[in-house]
């Protein structure tokens, strides 16, 4: 097989180069898929292109397709596929081989002759005129394919188109983990901020960094702020002066695992993820809140929810979100607490709030 320098001339080395910086440029799954969806098909013109993340053991599938048919076709074509699954040869030869490189049906005959007779071909392929089809794959868990693939009639692909295919593999391999891991690091931020944590990144000395550059970071106010340029209180700033001191050169940057931070009076708690270059995570939240405390005053479960996230520095609009209910009906809560608890106005409702605070488990 001839590698792309040998088969993609400077202009198609150009097309690629764009794609490539265009999807580097995604800064999610959905956009990221439809950057390449696009690019394919300006790259190498088919009959279709198409994402799919396919389980043909459980008949889950994910299917993006370009151009898009209309929602009773999809339906239509994702119930023969789910039925097919496992008769298309190139999802067989992925999952036999774990080869991810570019294949073609003509390049596994015999596999494709016997798809040509199955009920899948002719409803999802013939009947679109589709005789020929490559693809390339993205590395999955066992048992799972996640692939591009275009498709064409008769003509069928070329060794350029393969080499582009090839030469977009690890570009498209590296920005799905990236974002994969992006978008499973947005989905613990807001799993840790459901339950009261906000987590940031800091420099060495303490001080707060954006976590996204050019976006601003949201501010939980725990008696202190957390945002870019602010530094971390004590104990925090000595612990992870502590924690980053003893690190050698030659160390990676894996550390063995997070450090907690719990000291006698302070507000808060919180674990320090230290690297060897800043910068460093830092996990803090306040106090846990005593909500039979908050009980024992009158407040009722869901006025206790509202408490605790007003103590956590929520605004009205960030509670209700929090909460799943209206701005109105967080306030109407909010009328009540402050009645309940002797106060008319947010701060001293914290401050009233956190007094009920335990220590720290």
């Amino acid at each position: 097989m001839s590698g792309a320098g040998e088969v993609l001339g400077p202009a198609d080395r150009a097309a690629v180069d764009a794609l490539i910086d265009e999807m580097h440029r995604a800064d999610d799954l959905e956009t990221f898929v439809e950057v390449v969806l696009v690019g394919l098909q300006r790259l190498i013109p088919s009959i279709a292109v198409a994402y799919g993340e396919v389980n043909p053991s459980s008949g889950d599938i994910v299917y993006r397709p370009l151009p898009e048919p209309g929602e009773a076709m999809l339906e239509t074509l994702l119930s023969v596929m789910r039925d097919q699954l496992a008769a298309n040869p190139l999802i067989q030869h992925f999952l036999r081989t774990g080869d991810t490189r570019a294949v073609m049906w003509s390049d596994i005959p015999e596999a494709y002759r016997e798809f040509r007779r199955t009920e899948a071909y002719a409803t999802f392929f013939g009947s679109r005129g589709v005789e020929s089809q490559l693809a390339v794959a993205l590395p999955a868990p066992e048992g799972i394919v996640c692939a591009f693939g275009l498709s064409r009639g008769p003509e069928g692909f070329s060794e350029r188109d393969r080499a582009i295919l090839n030469a977009l593999r690890p570009h498209l391999v590296a920005t799905h983990r990236a974002l994969q891991s992006q978008q499973e690091a947005e989905r613990w931020r807001s799993v840790l901020a459901a339950e009261g944590w906000a987590v940031v990144l800091v420099d060495a000395a303490g001080v707060v960094v954006p976590s996204v550059p050019g976006r601003p970071e949201p501010a939980l106010h725990i008696g202190f702020p957390l945002e870019p340029g602010k530094a971390l209180p004590e104990p925090l700033r000595s612990e992870i002066a502590q924690a980053v001191g003893g690190y050698h050169p030659t160390q990676l940057a894996a550390r063995a695992g997070p450090i907690r931070v719990e000291a006698a009076g302070v507000d808060f708690e919180g674990w320090i993820v230290p690297s060897p270059i800043p910068p460093h995570v830092v996990l803090i939240r306040p106090r846990g809140v005593d909500r039979a405390a908050l009980a024992r005053m009158g407040l009722t479960a869901r006025q206790i929810d509202v408490a605790v996230a007003l103590a956590q520095g929520g605004t009205n609009r960030q509670i209700a979100a929090c909460l799943g209910m209206a701005e109105a009906t967080v306030k109407k809560h909010l009328e009540h607490i402050f009645a309940v608890l002797g106060v008319d106005n947010r701060a001293a409702a914290v401050a009233a709030i956190r007094s009920a605070r335990t220590a720290a488990r």
